[in-house]
């Protein structure tokens, strides 16, 4: 069960990351930023709310109720 928390660290710290050289990417005009920070937001909150879910992860009914509320 170590390794499914571990790849699941990995997997959203490397999609965190993405999510930030993406925003960082985006044209510097009003649009763009807003949009990007919203993008910015809701990407990188995604290892938070894994975090929180904890042990249930393993459990994917229990993980699915999470993701669909």
């Amino acid at each position: 069960m170590q390794n499914a928390e571990k790849d699941w660290a990995d997997r959203t710290k490397s999609f965190a990351r993405r999510i930030i050289k993406l925003y960082a990417a985006l044209p510097k005009d009003t649009v763009a930023q807003v949009l990007g920070k919203q993008v910015l937001r809701s990407g990188t909150s995604v290892g938070q709310i894994i975090g929180k879910l904890g042990a249930d992860v393993q459990k994917p009914s229990s993980f699915q109720k999470s993701v669909i509320a």
